[in-house]
Order: C-alpha cells, then structure tokens, then sequence
C-alpha cells in the first residue's frame, strides 16, 4: 500500500485545537495583565494629584474655595475647574466661566495634563483608566482631617481616590491615595 504525504484531517484538528487552547491562555494572561496596569496607573495618578494639591497648599496657605477673592462650593473632584487651577492656566476674563481664574494668580504649573484632557470639547475633568474623574477631598476646614471615599476621617490635608472598574465610589475596588497595598 502506497503512503501519501501530507497531515490527516485529524491531526490537523488536533494542532488547531492545541493552538486554540494556547491563544485561549495568552488572551487570559493579557487581561490580566491590562487591569493590573490600570490599577497601577491609577494607583500613581493618586498620588501625583495629592502632591499637586499639598503643593498649591504650601504655596498659597489655604485651598482654592477659601483664601482671597470670592469663595465657591468646595471642589470635590479633579473636574475642568480643579485641573485648569493646577494646571495654572486660567486666565480671567470676567465671565462666569471663570469664577476659579484668581484662585491660581501666580499661574504655577503643579500638574501637567496631556492635551487630550483640557482641550477636547465635551472636557468634564481628569478621568482614570476606566473614564471615571477621580475624586478628591481637601481639608476646608483646616483640621488636618479630610472625609475619604467611604465618608471616614482621614489624617490628611488632600487625599484623592479613583471609583475602580465599578464607578462606584466607597467600593472594594476603589484606589485611594491613602490606601498603600
């Protein structure tokens, strides 16, 4: 009997199978992989936007709804008006739009922010990885204690959290600058 050359449709089966099992595991591993670089993304966005505002604090003594000029409702998340007094770009103009222009006066840069999150139209604030603005909370009071994501007393005069994968602010997978595991 004559042997042909070439693979049967069974092995071929086998190899796709094998193959398919293989890519199966690589695609597990790259997510995996992805939303630990979110975490740790996030984890170091935190801690820029904390030492953004101590700097501002130590600069100008007090938080941008307290201080001279007129004061506002308190800010409570890295939203246009948070990023644009940290970026020191506002410029007054007198319109309503720029009720927070003099709370940065010297213009001092203290974080930088890529294009993409200032000058895109539709700009709510500086998102995380999962399109949530991160949060923050500033001690108005000057107390030395600022409420955390969960409503907790915290020892810090700034603190800043993202609301995770859930967007959901106060849960288990919250990343918080205070939280260092």
């Amino acid at each position: 009997m004559r042997r042909k050359d070439g693979f049967t449709l069974i092995e071929i089966l086998v190899v796709i199978g094998i193959m398919t099992m293989l890519a199966a595991l690589l695609l597990g591993g790259l997510t995996a992989a992805k939303n630990k670089a979110k975490r740790t993304e996030a984890r170091q966005v935190v801690a820029q936007i904390v030492e953004a505002w101590n700097a501002y604090y130590i600069d100008y003594r007090h938080f941008p709804n307290k201080g001279p000029g007129k004061s506002f409702n308190n800010l409570t998340s890295m939203n246009v008006d948070a990023v644009r007094i940290l970026q020191g770009n506002y410029e007054e103009d007198g319109s309503a739009d720029n009720k927070w222009a003099n709370k940065n006066p010297r213009h001092t840069r203290y974080m930088d922010f890529h294009k993409y999150y200032t000058e895109q139209s539709g700009f709510t604030g500086f998102k995380d990885p999962w399109g949530n603005v991160y949060q923050i909370s500033l001690d108005e009071d000057y107390d030395n204690q600022v409420a955390g994501n969960k409503g907790q007393k915290l020892n810090h005069i700034a603190v800043a959290w993202s609301m995770g994968p859930d967007g959901e602010s106060g849960t288990g997978d919250d990343i918080c600058s205070w939280d260092k595991r």
